[in-house]
């Protein structure tokens, strides 16, 4: 179940905001007026499987999950998200096609949401806002270099290196999934790094 409503107060997300670009007091505070909190209990989905998908999600706290089932219903982990991360559902998003993943709280979540319709407001508002597709770039860049690396052992230190909060808060399984490696080879890897 989820519950939705409007907050005007500063928050993670606009300390982001600010960090990431020149953005204007002005740019805040449309930004505050166009996008909604979205608070989300473990287990419930943001996005799934079938659905279109017409929003950006700021993750202020918690975790979540991005996922799609093989045809054994086997859980593929596609992302990881913490709290201070933005969570898009690409392919969908861009194509505007059904979403093959599901987006799930791992934990319980509170997040910004912006619909697409008041994105496209805000970048005719402000220039500053295209900075949302520098995001969208930035994630599939780093999905795309994660693919790039080899050995389990690449892939773990590029997780300790560039996302270490991924480490501390989902199980093995989730993070083996994640770096396309079996839970067996990543407690090998972990032993050997950790040693």
């Amino acid at each position: 179940m989820t519950r939705t409503s409007a907050i005007s107060t500063t928050d993670a997300c606009t300390a982001m905001l600010r960090q990431a670009g020149s953005f204007s007091n002005a740019d805040v505070a449309l930004f505050e007026a166009h996008s909604v909190w979205q608070s989300m209990e473990q287990g419930d989905y943001v996005v799934k499987a079938g659905d279109m998908v017409q929003a950006v999600y700021f993750l202020q706290e918690g975790a979540a999950i991005q996922y799609r089932n093989d045809d054994n219903q086997v859980m593929l982990i596609k992302d990881l998200h913490t709290a201070g991360a933005w969570c898009m559902v690409l392919p969908a998003l861009l194509t505007q096609q059904p979403s093959q993943v599901f987006l799930q709280a791992f934990t319980t979540c509170r997040m910004r949401v912006l619909y697409l319709n008041a994105l496209h407001y805000l970048i005719t508002q402000s220039a500053a806002f295209l900075y949302v597709s520098t995001l969208m770039e930035r994630s599939t860049a780093r999905l795309q270099l994660l693919d790039q690396l080899t050995t389990p052992i690449e892939k773990y230190k590029y997780l300790m290196q560039e996302r270490p909060e991924i480490l501390q808060q989902f199980p093995l399984r989730h993070i083996a999934s994640y770096l396309n490696i079996t839970p067996e080879t990543l407690s090998r890897v972990r032993r050997k790094y950790i040693s």
